[in-house]
């Protein structure tokens, strides 16, 4: 009879073989050197905790067809492992002819996922393990699955996926949560949006488990892989005179726990760090605060970690971006320093407004945000003609005067020589009779 408890581990996007565009070819070529750290991580993580697989979410590698330089030591870890590891291609390495995953002997403890393969079964481990796999760049229509329902004793069931679980528009396989609920899984494990997910109390648990080395400064967080554990009653006996209906309801009793940890990876980030600035910060005082800010966080932090700082406020002492930079970069493996802050706006520097009554200089207010102001006083229907005028006067020098700061009077102070109302006729006194 089959194990009533598995346990995993998830990990996917490790994009093997990058190239960090945005990145110098020095620090880029520092990186891809931490990638290959991978390899003995996985081994370590999965000798440690006993675990029964792996689930291979997609994009191990960036490229379509793998220089030998990933390739080799990539089979040569999976068999190292000697349990089953099973990979869902994704849209940076998909399958079809020519490509690694049909060209190559693979280990034999290797499942891959293909166009005539979405099921592996695993009878020892009482698992099945749905799945499919990219066989272009882009996937339109999302995978669905109805759910496996085996003739012989009841199952864990899982599925591996590379897909996008935020873009529910994306040319990438789009998975909404319908595809996702409608897969009657007991986890549903996917890759491809680089980030740390973790859905437990969805109607079928769901998990990213990020990718292992980020891309850009967008794709900060932590790093991580998966480990996971399913267990239960499962349901034992025959089932092959069971109609769809029975097997429904039966799965429906099974009483199955996931538990979902992550196993932390010390490998570079990046970092992304907001530095406010006062009026009175110099070039040594702005250095000093970030240097306060990075040892609040000092525990967490990988001596590679790649630093991006970005100085906010207003801009009234002039620094040296780069001198801060040069400063910082003597313990830091990468970092790059960024000067947002803003020129105070005085008043006086804005255009020539001209508005009904009133003549202003150096409002950034528009001509059509004033004649808001005229529509809003015209509503008071009950007041007089003479009083609206009086009231949109006051109104519009208010409003404008807090805005600008500068205004100058009008020659006509009497507001019974202002202008009209546009669009308004002139009334005529009321006949007698």
């Amino acid at each position: 009879m089959g194990k009533s408890k598995i346990r995993f581990i998830q990990t996917g996007d490790w994009h093997l073989g990058q190239n960090w565009p945005s990145l110098s070819v020095e620090t880029a070529q520092k990186l891809k050197a931490k990638q290959t750290d991978l390899f003995q991580v996985l081994r370590t993580a999965c000798r440690d905790n006993q675990v029964d697989f792996v689930l291979c979410t997609g994009d191990m590698f960036d490229q379509v067809r793998p220089s030998n330089k990933w390739l080799t030591p990539f089979m040569n870890m999976v068999e190292d492992l000697d349990i089953p590891v099973i990979i869902s291609p994704g849209n940076h390495d998909p399958i079809f002819p020519g490509t690694s995953w049909l060209g190559e002997t693979w280990p034999i403890n290797t499942y891959i996922f293909n166009r005539e393969k979405t099921v592996f079964e695993f009878p020892h481990l009482n698992t099945v393990i749905m799945g499919a796999a990219f066989e272009h760049q882009t996937a339109i229509k999302p995978s669905y699955f109805s759910g496996y329902s085996p003739d012989a004793d009841s199952v864990f069931q899982l599925v591996v996926m590379h897909g996008d679980i935020v873009d529910h528009k994306s040319i990438f396989r789009p998975l909404p949560p319908d595809v996702i609920r409608n897969s009657n899984a007991d986890f549903f494990a996917v890759g491809h949006n680089h980030q740390l997910i973790i859905k437990e109390d969805f109607d079928v648990p769901y998990a990213s488990a990020g990718a292992p080395l980020g891309r850009s400064f967008s794709e900060p967080g932590s790093k991580a892989f998966l480990l996971g554990e399913l267990s239960g009653d499962l349901l034992k006996g025959g089932r092959a005179n069971l109609d769809l209906v029975t097997l429904k309801q039966m799965q429906k009793q099974k009483r199955i726990t996931l538990r979902l940890d992550e196993y932390p990876l010390f490998l570079p980030g990046f970092i992304s760090l907001e530095i406010f600035c006062s009026a009175e910060d110099d070039t040594a005082g702005i250095i000093l605060s970030i240097q306060r800010k990075m040892s609040a966080r000092k525990a967490f932090l990988h001596p590679d970690d790649l630093w991006s700082i970005d100085l906010l406020g207003e801009k009234t002492v002039q620094v040296d971006p780069s001198a801060i930079k040069d400063n910082l970069k003597r313990d830091l493996f990468f970092v790059e320093v960024r000067d947002k802050r803003r020129t105070r706006d005085f008043p006086g520097k804005g255009r020539r407004i001209i508005f009904p009554g009133l003549e202003l200089k150096g409002s950034p207010i528009e001509k059509s945000d004033a004649l808001d102001v005229a529509k809003q006083v015209d509503t008071q229907k009950n007041t007089s003609r003479h009083a609206r005028e009086e009231a949109q006067r006051d109104l519009a020098i208010t409003y404008l005067d807090a805005a600008a700061g500068v205004f100058t009077n009008p020659a006509h102070s009497d507001a019974s020589q202002l202008p009209s109302h546009p669009g308004r006729k002139k009334s005529s006194p009321r006949r007698k009779r």
